[in-house]
């Protein structure tokens, strides 16, 4: 194997276990503070204001995955990073707001929600499953959880076309980029190599330059026809 396959090889182990390490730690951050946030009853208003909050630090989070994808060296392993952050954040910033519907009003829901539950009920509504086992009852919960349809609508074509789209065009521009190992190769006019003139730039022969070299010629004519005479 050449040196550069060997480097570029240990490159890509390095990035692959990099996203994996970031992704682990970040989906365990998020699971720890969801399972020892403080979700108590708290007024629908102020729900509200909360789930926007989330969905603001969500977007922004995803706007810097997408940045990221786009400077990316690896952008196919910079997307799937991407969706293994943003996908856990959006069910847990759902299952919290579920946990403080069913605290608030224990018949938002058709059974009350623990955190597990919570988990169990945002995952299905992303998943499109529909058990019915639990269904929202309340104006206030049929809000929500049209609100996480609209955002897992979002998602999935985020995922299609943005992500994907920033990989597809990280790809071409590393792809246009010439290589370290690739031979830099001199630049040619019209064609031809720039030590030889081009058609156009070649001295033209004319029939007037033929004819200047008939007069040194002449007397030399002139003097066999007298040694003949």
């Amino acid at each position: 194997m050449p040196g550069g396959e060997v480097v570029r090889s240990g490159l890509r182990r390095r990035q692959l276990a990099g996203s994996a390490l970031r992704v682990g730690l970040s989906t365990i951050v998020l699971f720890g503070l969801y399972s020892v946030a403080p979700l108590k009853e708290r007024p629908d208003p102020r729900i509200v204001v909360e789930l926007v909050i989330s969905l603001v630090i969500l977007i922004a989070i995803v706007a810097w995955e997408i940045r990221a994808i786009v400077r990316s060296t690896y952008p196919g392993l910079q997307a799937v990073e991407a969706v293994a952050i943003s996908v856990p954040l959006l069910i847990l910033v759902f299952s919290t707001v579920y946990i403080e519907l069913t605290r608030t009003d224990s018949t938002s829901f058709t059974q009350p929600l623990g955190r597990v539950a919570a988990v169990y009920f945002t995952v299905t509504v992303l998943a499109t499953v529909g058990f019915g086992d639990i269904s929202p009852v309340t104006d206030m919960a049929r809000l929500v959880v049209t609100s996480q349809m609209v955002a897992d609508l979002i998602l999935v074509g985020f995922i299609a076309k943005v992500l994907f789209g920033a990989v597809q065009l990280r790809r071409q521009t590393l792809a246009e980029q010439p290589g370290p190992e690739q031979p830099q190769q001199t630049p040619r006019l019209g064609g031809l190599h720039p030590r030889q003139p081009a058609p156009d730039e070649r001295p033209p022969t004319s029939a007037r330059a033929r004819l200047s070299s008939r007069p040194d010629d002449a007397p030399s004519d002139r003097g066999r026809d007298s040694d003949r005479s």
